[in-house]
């Protein structure tokens, strides 16, 4: 969460104040659109926006840059990030309907060749909620194309793959996953406490996997068949001081100057 923001005269954030100095500043054109986003830490972003589509680099200091490219609606419509040697661009492009649902999304593809009709996800069906009744993977190298189906009856989800395996999901008033029936029969539970936040899992053998939280929602302790009992503890600003992994010693986590 930043400290403080420094807004320009239209109002437009143009910088936002951490801690330590570690400042986030903006730039914009002289239509407000978005020009340069850079931070302290090394990550970079650069918008180039022409009169009815734009892209943006990004750039960080632990990896290569990359470019996404968008619409005049701000819809991401192609991804680019440099190949393993560096010599091309590794390219996935996406295709929206009127209401701004994905349709279809292409496999990764070298910069120059082509896509057939066979390279792409495809999500079909779509209901008036946006959800896909079936998506079509591309073209495998049998001829097949997989296909899994969506059913939505009331809280229930199923899903059938192209195995004709079925998996039936759950859900509270809140959208909330409550109970799974996996295709083997076997059903998870999931039970979550008044804010939201899950607190018992039990699986279909009957282990028991529960989650305490402090009184900000973050998570203080958890207890787990298979990994133990793990707790943790958190500063001031929520930042994780130290945690416990089942009989393992506590790992303290030390921070320097720059909260780094």
């Amino acid at each position: 969460m930043p400290d403080a923001e420094k807004p320009e005269a239209f109002g437009a954030v143009m910088v936002v104040l951490l801690r330590l100095d570690w400042n986030i500043y903006f730039r914009a054109d002289s239509s407000g659109l978005a020009v340069t986003t850079s931070a302290a830490k090394g990550n970079s972003q650069v918008c180039n926006q022409p009169n009815n589509a734009y892209w943006t680099l990004e750039a960080s200091a632990s990896g290569p840059r990359g470019y996404t490219c968008l619409d005049a609606l701000g819809r991401a419509i192609r991804k680019a990030a440099p190949s393993f040697d560096g010599s091309k661009w590794i390219l996935v492009d996406t295709e929206y309907d009127k209401l701004v649902r994905v349709i279809l999304t292409s496999i990764p593809f070298l910069q120059g060749s082509s896509l057939g009709a066979q390279d792409w996800t495809e999500n079909a069906d779509v209901d008036v909620l946006g959800r896909a009744g079936s998506i079509y993977q591309p073209v495998r190298e049998d001829g097949e194309r997989p296909r899994t189906q969506f059913t939505y009856i009331d809280n229930i989800k199923t899903i059938s793959n192209a195995k004709q395996l079925v998996r039936r999901a759950v859900s509270n008033a809140l959208g909330q996953v409550v109970r799974v029936k996996d295709p083997l029969k076997g059903e998870t539970d999931f039970y979550f406490d008044a804010s939201g936040n899950l607190r018992l899992m039990k699986d279909p053998v009957g282990n028991q996997t529960s989650i305490g939280y402090n009184l900000v929602g973050r998570k203080t302790s958890m207890s787990d068949p298979d990994k133990g009992n793990l707790g943790y503890n958190y500063n001031a600003f929520g930042e994780l001081n130290w945690r416990v992994y089942g009989t393992a010693l506590p790992c303290a986590v030390v921070r320097n100057t720059a909260n780094q």
